[in-house]
């Protein structure tokens, strides 16, 4: 590979952490968002529970045991698998970018 070859694929590899790193925050931001759906009716069915007199001790469980909060909370736990796995794509990206620079040096001096 030329110089100019090597600095082609090193611009290429740098937009496409610029596209990863846009991906990692629309996967942050749905996640943050699934998060706050789930805390919120999570609390509203707690409350709903406890004012049908349901124990206090059972309530917590009860209410994570609904299939509307436990979809919710899935649809979280996937945004922060997504997320996670968005913020890995960003890092292998950086190690590319980095041996195409040392391969750059190396070769050009």
């Amino acid at each position: 590979m030329n110089g100019q070859d090597l600095f082609a694929e090193q611009m290429k590899a740098y937009k496409s952490m610029e596209e990863s790193n846009k991906n990692a925050l629309a996967k942050d931001m749905e996640m943050a968002e699934y998060i706050r759906q789930y805390e919120i009716a999570l609390a509203k069915k707690m409350l709903q529970l406890r004012e049908s007199g349901t124990a206090a001790s059972n309530v917590e469980k009860m209410a994570k045991g609904d299939p509307d909060i436990a979809q919710i909370k899935f649809k979280a736990s996937v945004a922060e698998a997504e997320a996670r796995s968005a913020k890995e794509n960003i890092n292998i990206k950086k190690k590319i970018f980095d041996s195409l620079e040392a391969t750059k040096k190396r070769e050009l001096g």
